[in-house]
């Protein structure tokens, strides 16, 4: 129709669902009719459609069971995208399918503008392109196996039928008028009851009355009231000027606190002058008997090695015993070779002055180091006799600034008395604000004995009556809201009737008309009652309730009822839905069968129409072709 919207699905793509892998499925416009036998995948199929539009399954549909169905053995994921035809533009969806339907990560692009499409949080994709919930596509656009007959009895509640009376009554599927109907009565019975005995309104009226009452009888009392205030008056004067003189006081006493934060502070700052003080003189003190003490001992050691000088060691000795040994060994040879043998004795003298030699030799060495060492000791102790009395100058510098500390400490002190005069003045004012106190409660007292003679009424008149113009405003507003309430029952109901009475005939005949096609015109009249119960009239005979025809009879009737909701959720959108039928006539005789296949025929023809049927049996794709139908038809197993 023109300026209706035309909604198709134009391909299917599936990377992992099910049995499928890598699987493509082209649909085009019209009759499409795809077979497959048990097993093939035609649920799976249906499944992937209904996954890829609404993620949140429910019922028998639950989404946890689809997704461990069709999860493919041996991997942990699922994907598949589908392309649609909406609004002249084409959309393609692609989804992979989490464990939960919170982990299913989507994608919407638009093909024709190159757009991603951002939907709203917690919207399905189905919402958005079809503006249909679950439950409405597959009330609509997925007609199942033959089913029972749509019925409400306005009791248990069938959620098609509802909806069904839904749009009947309000317009919107979602809006129940007998729902609004309700509510409308119990919020009036809530401002007042049936027997008009409870209700906000009546209990707002009750105490209106209440409070008359107790303003009557106040208003009696309030002459004798004014003669005790009056003569209460001069002490009330009494009572305010010492009041003002306590607010004066308690102006003052403002800074009383601060006073007192200060006086803390001060204490708290000369404790910490002292401790600093007490503790640098500790350490002055410690480190300068440190030092005396090292320095004493660095003296006394230096006194001490300076006295233990290593004796140096003759050295012409070392050369006597070698010249010496050289001239015996000389006079022993020569002796020996020209006078005797005996001679040779005078070796032995030679032997032993080189051995008196080289022990003068080490000890030489030995007093070499011994003296180093003792030059490096008196070195060290020198050294640290410097550094100590270093050390003791700096000491000097600690003490000057001990006396520092020490004027802080006298600062502090003097800061303290000064912040104390200030706090002492303050504790007068106290005084003086105690003794304010005193006067004021004799006064009170006074006056408290002055009025305690007449007894004093539970409730202020000014509140009573402040009460009473609240609770006469409030009357006033909760009247206008129940008559509201009454007008917009009336009104509601006139509507809902009026509706009612133009809707249920406007789908008994649509529905009526699909029917009459379906049986060869022998039953025309179909009517869709109140609750939705089915009558048919048999040619030449009175209506009859749909539940005393035949099976197959039946299923038409439930078949023309739903095709009948189709037409008018379309003429309530604007739009042409795609339909998809699941096996919908598997109980159709072959003249039913027939008939119901020229019907799609027909339907798809004239308009921009698609209609996909899966089926496991053969003979539908023969007997259309024997009926002429046009369609186009798709094997699951090529």
């Amino acid at each position: 129709m023109a300026g209706w919207t035309i909604v198709k699905i134009t391909k299917l793509e599936i990377e992992d669902f099910g049995k499928f892998h890598q699987y493509q499925l082209e649909l085009s416009q019209g009759f499409t009719m795809i077979y497959g036998a048990n097993e093939d995948g035609k649920s799976t199929l249906m499944a992937f459609i209904r996954l890829m539009f609404y993620s949140n399954q429910k019922s028998v549909r639950d989404l946890s069971n689809l997704r461990k169905k069709y999860l493919p053995w041996g991997k942990d994921t699922m994907s598949g995208a589908i392309e649609l035809m909406t609004d002249k533009k084409l959309y393609r969806i692609q989804k992979s399918f989490g464990a939960t339907a919170a982990r299913d990560e989507i994608d919407i692009y638009c093909i024709t503008t190159g757009e991603k499409l951002l939907l709203p949080k917690e919207t399905e994709a189905g919402e958005w392109f079809f503006h249909l919930d679950q439950d409405a596509f597959e009330r609509s656009l997925f007609i199942g196996q033959p089913g029972p007959v749509l019925t409400y009895d306005g009791k248990k509640k069938d959620d098609i039928a509802e909806n069904l009376k839904n749009i009947e009554t309000t317009g919107d599927e979602s809006i129940s008028a007998e729902d609004v109907l309700r509510r409308i009565q119990e919020a009036k019975e809530g401002m007042v009851s049936k027997r008009q005995s409870s209700g906000v309104l009546v209990q707002s009226k009750a105490r209106e009355a209440e409070l008359f009452q107790k303003i009557a009888k106040m208003k009696q009392t309030e002459d004798d009231l004014r003669l005790r205030h009056e003569e209460a008056r001069d002490l009330n004067r009494s009572r305010d000027d010492i009041k003002r003189k306590k607010d004066d006081l308690e102006k003052q006493l403002e800074k009383e606190q601060e006073a007192v934060e200060q006086v803390l502070e001060a204490k708290n700052t000369l404790e910490e002058c002292r401790r600093r003080s007490d503790l640098q003189k500790i350490q002055v003190e410690n480190e300068k008997n440190i030092l005396h003490t090292k320095l004493s001992m660095e003296e006394e050691k230096l006194t001490l090695l300076k006295k233990s000088e290593p004796t140096a060691v003759d050295k012409k000795s070392v050369r006597n015993y070698i010249l010496a040994g050289i001239l015996a060994a000389v006079c022993g040879v020569m002796g020996a070779v020209m006078i005797h043998k005996a001679f040779l004795v005078l070796l032995l003298f030679s032997v032993l002055s080189g051995v008196l030699a080289i022990g003068r030799l080490r000890a030489i060495e030995r007093h070499a180091k011994s003296l180093h060492e003792w030059q490096m000791n008196i070195s060290t102790c020198s050294k640290k006799i410097l550094e100590y009395r270093e050390a003791e100058e700096a000491g000097k510098k600690q003490e000057l600034l001990l006396k520092s500390f020490e004027e802080i400490q006298r600062e502090a002190e003097e800061d303290l008395i000064k912040k104390q005069k200030i706090y002492q003045f303050y504790t007068e004012i106290r005084e003086d604000y105690k003794s304010c106190l005193r006067e004021l409660d004799v006064v009170k007292q006074q006056i408290f004995v002055l009025l305690s003679s007449f007894k004093q009424p539970e409730e202020g008149l000014e509140e009573l009556m402040g009460e009473q113009r609240v609770i006469h405003e409030r009357i006033m507003e909760q009247q206008e809201y129940y008559d509201a309430l009454v007008l917009c029952h009336e009104i509601m109901q006139e509507a809902a009737d009026e509706i009612r009475h133009t809707y249920a005939p406007k789908l008994g005949q649509v529905s009526g008309n699909i029917f009459a096609g379906l049986t060869k015109q022998k039953y025309q009249h179909l009517l869709v009652s109140k609750t939705y119960d089915i009558s048919v009239l048999p040619e030449g005979a009175q209506y009859r309730d749909g539940a005393y025809f035949s099976g197959g009879t039946t299923d038409q009737m439930y078949f023309a009822l739903r095709m009948g909701i189709l037409q008018l959720l379309e003429e309530k959108e604007h739009k042409n839905y795609f339909l998809l039928l699941d096996d919908s006539f598997t109980a159709y005789d072959e003249s039913r069968l027939e008939l119901a296949l020229q019907y799609i025929d027909l339907y798809c023809k004239g308009e921009e129409k698609q209609v996909i049927m899966f089926t496991c049996h053969r003979y539908l794709i023969d007997l259309a072709v024997e009926a002429g139908i046009l369609f186009e038809s798709k094997n699951l197993r090529c």
